[in-house]
């Protein structure tokens, strides 16, 4: 077994090198090493390295700007992936990919399966929805749609959350958005279990079980900031409408994902979003 992971230094990319078992031969190759606007440069280092396996934790999230950046965002996360996984189909290797609740519209009331209709409502779901679909032309792709990634490591909800309560005495949270939290390092750990005892390629859905509003979310980081004694400046936090908080892009509301396929092929539950924020609060703010 021969693992490529593309993109090292993302929330997916740092959580699949944290929880890497030392015994596999894995190589993580670099913005530098392969980038996406340039599929030559990667098929170049696939070729040098011949991977049995290639996880692709690379892609374009800026949502509001992808509004704007269309064409760079549908080259990251639809073009240069579909390549990827032809490759893949050719050269014998098996290709992981992940997608995004937001190829949904959120008009549903219950949550999502893989059946489900998909209908994005922004720019940046369009792509993923692309994506999906023509990486999964090819059998021996995997994709697994999640939620709200959360980790220590770059850019997410959590981190601003906390420096935020650290910052201001108010903040306006939007409470009609439900999802469901995820912390990459969850979906590291679920993404070599299946790697190493592969099943079915396919579309999954790879998302915690419960749920709640970015509203609820930002609540129980405050408290478990409290709990770890953080000193902080936060107040007060306003339950809002998604209406009153005006975005480039739209987002659902349902943004809700049924894992019971992922359960039932592989046997992996990701733990309640509670528990592994708590975990990941506790990281941020240790020392």
């Amino acid at each position: 077994m021969k693992i490529v992971v593309l993109g090292n230094s993302g929330q997916l990319g740092c959580s699949l090198k944290k929880t890497q078992k030392k015994n596999l031969n894995v190589t993580y190759l670099t913005k530098k090493d392969a980038p996406f606007e340039n599929f030559e440069a990667i098929k170049s280092q696939l070729e040098k390295i011949k991977p049995t396996h290639v996880i692709n934790a690379v892609a374009y999230t800026k949502v509001d700007l992808a509004e704007k950046e269309r064409d760079l965002c549908f080259l990251i996360n639809s073009e240069t992936p579909q390549k990827i996984a032809k490759w893949c189909n050719e050269n014998g290797a098996l290709f992981f990919h992940y997608s995004t609740d937001y190829v949904f519209n959120g008009e549903n009331e219950i949550a999502w399966d893989e059946e489900d209709s998909t209908n994005p409502l922004n720019v940046y779901g369009m792509s993923k929805l692309r994506s999906e679909k023509e990486v999964l032309a090819y059998n021996t792709s995997y994709v697994f749609r999640t939620s709200w990634i959360y980790s220590e490591f770059g850019q997410n909800f959590v981190k601003v959350m906390i420096r935020f309560f650290q910052e201001r005495e108010e903040l306006d949270i939007v409470a009609d958005q439900i999802g469901a939290p995820n912390y990459a390092y969850d979906l590291a750990q679920a993404t070599w279990a299946i790697l190493e005892k592969p099943s079915k390629p396919g579309l999954y859905h790879l998302s915690s079980s419960k749920f709640c509003s970015w509203y609820e979310f930002s609540l129980k980081i405050a408290q478990y900031c409290k709990e770890s004694g953080l000193k902080t400046q936060i107040k007060k936090i306003n339950p809002i409408k998604s209406q009153d908080y005006k975005t480039a892009a739209q987002r659902p509301l349902n943004s809700r994902l049924d894992s019971a396929k992922i359960y039932r092929t592989f046997g992996i539950r990701l733990p309640d979003w509670e528990d592994s924020l708590k975990k990941c609060v506790n990281e941020l703010l240790k020392g």
